[in-house]
C-alpha cells in the first residue's frame, strides 16, 4: 500500500487510553485516534488528521504531562525531523503546531 513503510504509533494517556498515529491508505494523510480500554473491551474514537501535506514516515510518540504526548516523525521528502504536541481532552485529540525543523546537522535523520 502507499504508505506501508509508515510506522504507526502508540502512546499512553491515561489509566484507560491511548492514543495511536497511523497512514490511511485511501486519503495518504496520518491521523491521531485516542482509543478507550474497559476490561477487554476497546472503544475507538472519532480520528483527526495529524497533517495534511508532507511524506510522513517513522513515528514515535510519548506521553509527556497528564492530557499531552509529544510524537517526532520524519519527512521523507526533505530527511528533516518534525515534532510536535497533541493535547487529549475526554477522547479528543487537538494536534498543535509543529515545530520547525529540528537539527539535522550531519545529514538525514532516522528514528
Amino acid at each position: 500500500a502507499g504508505n506501508s513503510s509508515m510506522k504507526s504509533s502508540i502512546a499512553k494517556v491515561d489509566t484507560n487510553k491511548c492514543i495511536i498515529c497511523y497512514f490511511k491508505d485511501s486519503d495518504s494523510k496520518p491521523y491521531v485516534q485516542v482509543l478507550t480500554v474497559s476490561g477487554t473491551t476497546i472503544t475507538t474514537n472519532t480520528p483527526v488528521i495529524m497533517k495534511n501535506s508532507g511524506n510522513l514516515h517513522r513515528t514515535s510518540m510519548t506521553q509527556i504531562s497528564a492530557g499531552r504526548v509529544i510524537i517526532m516523525y520524519t519527512d521523507n521528502s526533505t530527511g528533516s525531523l518534525f515534532a510536535r504536541t497533541i493535547d487529549i481532552s475526554g477522547t479528543t485529540p487537538t494536534v498543535n503546531t509543529e515545530s520547525g525543523a529540528l537539527d539535522t546537522t550531519g545529514g538525514t535523520w532516522y528514528m
